[in-house]
C-alpha cells in the first residue's frame, strides 16, 4: 500500500498538517476487501476508503472531508462472536474500522481519537472486563494420623531441645559465678 500521507495530499488545505493518522480494515463490500486511511488535521477529518483490486492492488473508492465538530466516534470492545471496533458518524459518513485489536492497527487508535477531542461512545470508554478465576475452597484439610504422630514428635523434640539449651544456660551461669567466687 501506499504510505498514506499520499491519500490526504489534495484534501488538505495549504495551513493544515496532520496532527493523527489511522490505518484499517473495514468490513468486505461487494466481495472486495476494504481498507480505511484516516487522518484529523486541528479542524477535520479526512477518511479515504480504497477497495481492494483482482489484481490485488488497492483503489481509493471514495474520500470524505468532515468538520471534527460533526463527527460522533465509538469504540466497542471485541467480544467471542465479532471483532473490536471504532465506529466514526458524521454528516454523509459511517465508516467502521473492524478489528482494532490488530497490532498494526491498534497503536492508532487512541491517537486518533486524541486528535478528535470528542467524547467516546461504546462500549470501549470502559475497563475491559476479564473473566476472574474461580478462588480455591477455604476449606481445611485436616491431618492424617500419621502426619499427627510426626508433628507432636517433632515438637516434643523442640521442647527438650529448648529445655536442654536453657539448663545449659543457667548451669553456665552458676559454674561461671562459681569460679569467680574461688
Amino acid at each position: 500500500m501506499a504510505n498514506q500521507l499520499d491519500y490526504f495530499a489534495d484534501l488538505l488545505e495549504e495551513s493544515e498538517s496532520i496532527r493523527s493518522a489511522l490505518a484499517g480494515p473495514g468490513m468486505d463490500a461487494d466481495g472486495a476487501a476494504v481498507w480505511f486511511q484516516i487522518a484529523a488535521t486541528e479542524s477535520r477529518l479526512l477518511v479515504v476508503e480504497l477497495r481492494s483490486t483482482p489484481s490485488g492492488g488497492w483503489h481509493p473508492h471514495s474520500r470524505s472531508v468532515v468538520p471534527l465538530s460533526a463527527v460522533h466516534m465509538s469504540r466497542h470492545q471485541r467480544t467471542e462472536s465479532t471483532p473490536g471496533t471504532l465506529q466514526i458518524n458524521g454528516p454523509q459518513l459511517s465508516v467502521v474500522i473492524a478489528d482494532i485489536d490488530r497490532t498494526d492497527v491498534f497503536p492508532m487508535v487512541e491517537p486518533l481519537i486524541v486528535a478528535w477531542g470528542g467524547r467516546l461512545g461504546g462500549t470501549g470508554t470502559e475497563r475491559p472486563v476479564h473473566p476472574t478465576p474461580a478462588a480455591p475452597d477455604p476449606k481445611i484439610t485436616p491431618l492424617s494420623p500419621e502426619s499427627h504422630r510426626l508433628m507432636v514428635l517433632c515438637l516434643g523434640g523442640l521442647g527438650l531441645l529448648i529445655a536442654a539449651c536453657a539448663t545449659t544456660g543457667c548451669l553456665g551461669i552458676v559454674l561461671a559465678a562459681a569460679l569467680e567466687l574461688r
